[in-house]
């Protein structure tokens, strides 16, 4: 698990899939680009492995997408806390819970897709949590896309103050 603050940036850094695979070691990666008698079955066999520094850059750049947003959202200032699970460690609800202090969120924004039902849910958990934690002010905001504005953007929500 790491933390980190988010970096606001509008550079579009692409990723090769099958470069994901380069956690494993040499004889799993033959595994995945050769049948049973060792032939190759893939034209991507030759990129199949990493020459010096690539995995290292590759994961550099894994690293930056995890961290980053696009300014739109710069406002935000935000810190991330990432999971990698590149053996599925999480799949499991145990090694999967996270803690943290709730008197840390000063708010809340709805994705644009967040269901009317989501929200009323999400809304009564931070209402308990809120009175459990003696919190007299969390705020409610909705993400929207702006035409105008060609960007995201978020509004206050008009709901009771918890």
């Amino acid at each position: 698990m790491q933390a980190g603050l988010v970096e606001y940036n509008d550079e579009i850094i692409e990723v090769d899939f099958f470069k994901k695979m380069w956690v494993l070691n040499g004889n799993q990666l033959k595994d995945w680009y050769t049948c049973r008698s060792g032939k190759k079955i893939s034209s991507l066999f030759d990129r199949a492995f990493p020459k010096n520094g690539e995995r290292e850059a590759y994961w550099q750049n894994i690293s930056k997408i995890k961290y980053r947003k696009k300014t739109d959202w710069l406002h935000e200032n935000e810190v991330r806390l990432t999971v990698d699970d590149n053996w599925h460690i999480h799949s499991n609800s145990t090694f999967r819970t996270l803690t943290y202090d709730f008197k840390s969120l000063k708010g809340i924004v709805f994705g644009i897709n967040t269901t009317a039902n989501d929200k009323t849910k999400i809304y009564d958990i931070i209402v308990r949590k809120c009175n459990e934690n003696n919190i007299s002010e969390f705020r409610f905001y909705q993400a929207r896309y702006d035409n105008s504005k060609k960007s995201l953007v978020y509004d206050l929500l008009n709901i009771p103050s918890v």
